[in-house]
C-alpha cells in the first residue's frame, strides 16, 4: 500500500507519496501525485531526497510522463539520492518518449542562399553538435584530397599543389579547424592564420597532434582529412555551422527534410546525468529505466559513459563528433559496489 506524509525539508504545505510523478505540462508547485505532478526533474529530485531522509521502507518511484525534460546543469545523483533499507530510487518512463535533454530546441528557421537555412539561438551559444531529426549533423566542411601533399612543420602545414589554394581564399578559414582521422586517434587541430600556402596552426594544439603515437604526419591509416567549421565550407545537406559570437546556426536541409516541422536541438550540455560521490560513501540503489537522452554520442556501442576516480559515471551529451543522439531506451542500474567493472549490452547498461 501506498502512503502519503508530510515533509518540511522543502515546503511544509507539499504533500509526497512514495510514487512520484513528473509531466511536461505540470508545475513546480505541485505536490507531485499523480494528478498534481511536478514539471522538472530537479523539484522531483528534490521530493526523493526529501523522502529518503526519512525513514525509507519502500521502494521511491518517479515516474517521468512522455515529454521533452530540458536540463541547464548536470542532474547530480549522489548518497543523497540513493535507496536505503533495501530499498531503491527508480526514475521511470511510463510511456515510450521521455526524453532528457541538453539541448536547446532551435525554430524559426528561414531559407536563405543555396538552400541554407538558419535560425536565431542566444548568443554566445557553445556546442559541437545540431541534431536534427534524432541524427547529427556534420560540420561544414570540406575535403582534403591527400594529406601527403602537405609538408607539417612545427607551426603547420604547407603546400605547393596549386589544386589546395581555395584553402587561401575561402573566408574564414582562419578560425576553422582541420580534422585528421586515423587508425587509432581522431585528432582535432584549429587553425590561427593563412599564408601564402601555409596554414599557420593554434599552438598547443598543433605541437600536441605531430608528436606521439598515430599523428597527423605519421599516422598508421589514413580515414579522411577534412577542413570544417567555416560558414563559407557549408555546401552539402547535413551540414551545419554555428555562428556563436552573432548567435546564428546555419543548416542545409538534407533531401525531404521539411525544416518547418522536423524537430532540431542544438547540444549545449557536456554531461546529463552524474550518479556518484566516493568509494567509502558511492551512490547505491538507483534505477533509471525507458529514458531517451537528446545529444547522446552513440558511435562504438549502443551507450557511451565513463566512470571516474570519484566512482561518478556520467551520460554525455555534447562530444566533439556525433552519430546519432540517444533514441534507444536506457535502463542503468547503480547497485553502488567500489568495483569499477563497467558493463553495456543492448539497450542497458550497468555498474556492479
Amino acid at each position: 500500500m501506498r502512503y502519503f506524509f508530510w515533509s518540511a525539508v522543502i515546503s511544509s504545505t507539499l504533500v509526497f507519496a512514495a510514487d512520484l510523478y513528473v509531466s511536461t505540462t505540470g508545475s513546480d508547485n505541485n505536490n507531485g501525485a499523480s494528478n498534481s505532478p511536478f514539471q522538472t526533474l530537479t523539484k522531483a529530485q528534490q521530493a526523493v531526497r526529501a523522502l529518503i531522509s526519512g525513514s525509507m521502507n519502500e521502494d521511491v518511484v518517479v515516474h517521468i510522463a512522455d515529454g521533452v525534460y530540458g536540463l541547464t546543469s548536470p542532474l547530480a545523483l549522489t548518497t543523497a539520492d540513493s535507496g536505503k533499507n533495501g530499498h531503491t530510487v527508480y526514475w521511470k518512463a511510463d510511456g515510450s518518449n521521455a526524453i532528457i535533454s541538453g539541448g536547446i530546441r532551435v525554430t524559426g528557421w528561414t531559407q536563405g542562399n543555396n538552400g541554407v537555412y538558419s535560425a536565431s539561438v542566444p548568443a554566445g551559444t557553445k556546442s559541437r553538435n545540431l541534431y536534427v531529426g534524432g541524427k547529427a549533423s556534420n560540420y561544414a566542411r570540406k575535403k582534403i584530397a591527400n594529406r601527403k601533399d602537405f609538408t607539417y612543420t612545427t607551426t603547420g602545414m604547407t603546400w605547393t599543389n596549386g589544386q589546395y589554394d581555395w584553402l587561401q581564399t575561402t573566408a574564414g578559414i582562419a578560425g576553422a579547424e582541420i580534422r585528421f582521422i586515423n587508425s587509432f586517434t581522431d585528432r582535432y587541430s584549429p587553425i590561427q592564420s593563412v599564408g601564402n600556402r601555409q596554414l599557420v596552426m593554434r599552438q598547443n594544439a598543433w605541437s600536441n597532434n605531430i608528436i606521439g603515437y598515430d599523428t597527423v604526419n605519421n599516422n598508421n591509416a589514413d580515414f579522411g582529412v577534412w577542413v570544417q567549421n567555416a560558414l563559407a565550407l557549408l555546401s552539402d545537406g547535413g551540414q551545419f555551422y554555428l555562428d556563436s559570437n552573432a548567435g546564428r546556426v546555419y543548416y542545409k536541409p538534407l533531401n525531404g527534410e521539411d525544416m518547418a516541422a522536423i524537430e532540431i536541438y542544438l547540444g549545449v550540455q557536456e554531461c546529463l546525468i552524474s550518479i556518484g560521490n566516493t568509494y567509502s560513501d558511492p551512490a547505491h540503489d538507483i534505477n533509471f529505466s525507458g529514458l531517451k537522452f537528446v545529444g547522446f554520442l552513440a558511435s562504438l556501442c549502443p551507450f557511451l559513459f565513463c566512470a571516474n576516480e570519484r566512482n561518478t559515471v556520467y551520460i554525455f551529451t555534447k562530444l566533439l563528433q556525433g552519430s546519432h543522439y540517444l533514441d534507444e531506451t536506457l535502463d542503468l542500474w547503480v547497485r553502488g559496489s567500489t568495483d569499477r567493472s563497467l558493463y553495456w549490452r543492448e539497450h542497458s547498461i550497468s555498474t556492479v
